[in-house]
């Protein structure tokens, strides 16, 4: 019985002290984004969905996109659309909070000639290959004068489009989170998992055993400076879509700039793996266009807090991360003349 006694004051011991240096994980709750089949994108968002992202309900346009509907382009506008990922979309942020939203009322707020709308193009884990489909079938109809390409690890790789499509064509819709419908065994599964994540020590304890599962795996070799075969055909495919994205840019009269989203544990480190960034750097500028590293204003907002800017045992960016990037990105578009100042 002491035995017993001692070891449940241990763990909430440790329970306590997680909460206390990381955080509590944050709840997740149905219903999740659902998504359909598409051919063009392997699946898509269905248009005025409204479904949680943790604990922040989320509703959709008619594009299937976070934000306002997308009116007609006024004269004075100067349209933004921003791709990207998961972190882009913003998952668990509200809408007022994402950086999007915070870049648009900068822009506005400040003297550039005419007025700005900035759009988010964020979809839960899109990769650049199903972003740039996406900016060839919807986003040219809404007449960008800039586009932003988000880059982080999780959207930079490969995925094989029709071949995801015809896994999942004979479905009407399923929860993107649940690779289903919420129902039966899948439900059951996920009530298990959030029961799960409402224990600090047993999300700790699950992050050190992914983060030793995936000591191998790509995006740790590219964080740790390590170069093989598997980083080499990352690089020839990368530079392959910011190829393709600088075609589309071409043909369709739009200017571009790729932005770069460190990961999260750079932010802690003193002296961070440049590595990563350099390439990509390299093979951006190297073709004329503008690269922008969000590093350096998340580096800082860490310095500020003492906390990573994400959520408790997640990767995705809090919404104190969203405003520094939204007004961090407000000064660089202007300072890198990406928005025309008033004369």
């Amino acid at each position: 019985m002491k035995f017993i006694v001692g070891f449940v004051a241990v763990v909430l011991l440790f329970e306590g002290a997680i909460r206390i240096l990381i955080g509590a994980p944050r709840p997740e709750q149905l219903p999740l984004i659902r998504v359909q089949p598409d051919p063009r994108f392997g699946y898509r968002p269905i248009p005025g969905d409204q479904h949680y992202g943790y604990d922040e309900l989320t509703k959709l346009n008619d594009l299937g996109l976070r934000g306002e509907k997308v009116n007609p382009k006024r004269l004075d506008e100067h349209r933004i659309l921003a791709f990207g990922g998961t972190q882009v979309y913003g998952l668990g942020i509200a809408d007022a909070e994402l950086f999007t939203n915070v870049l648009e009322d900068h822009l506005n707020r400040d003297d550039h000639a005419g007025t700005y709308r900035v759009i988010n193009f964020g979809i839960r884990a899109f990769t650049l290959r199903q972003q740039l489909n996406l900016l060839e079938e919807v986003g040219v109809d809404v007449a960008p004068d800039h586009v932003m390409v988000f880059l982080d690890m999780y959207s930079m790789r490969e995925m094989d489009i029709p071949r995801y499509y015809r896994q999942i064509e004979a479905r009407d819709w399923y929860m993107l989170d649940l690779a289903g419908k919420p129902d039966g065994r899948v439900l059951a599964q996920w009530y298990v998992k959030q029961a799960a994540r409402k224990s600090a020590l047993v999300a700790w304890l699950h992050s050190l055993y992914k983060d030793w599962n995936q000591r191998s795996s790509l995006a740790s070799k590219v964080l740790r400076g390590e170069k093989d075969a598997q980083v080499d055909r990352w690089l020839r495919f990368v530079t392959t879509q910011v190829d393709a994205f600088i075609a589309s840019a071409k043909a369709r009269g739009f200017t571009l700039s790729f932005i770069l989203l460190p990961f999260p544990s750079q932010l802690s480190n003193d002296q961070p793996t440049r590595w990563y960034q350099s390439h990509l750097r390299d093979i951006v500028t190297a073709r004329g266009l503008r690269f922008f590293d969000l590093q350096e204003p998340l580096r800082k907002l860490y310095k500020q807090t003492g906390r990573l800017p994400v959520a408790p045992f997640d990767a995705h960016y809090s919404a104190a991360a969203h405003d520094a990037i939204g007004r961090y990105l407000s000064n660089a578009l202007y300072e890198n003349a990406v928005v025309p100042v008033e004369s």
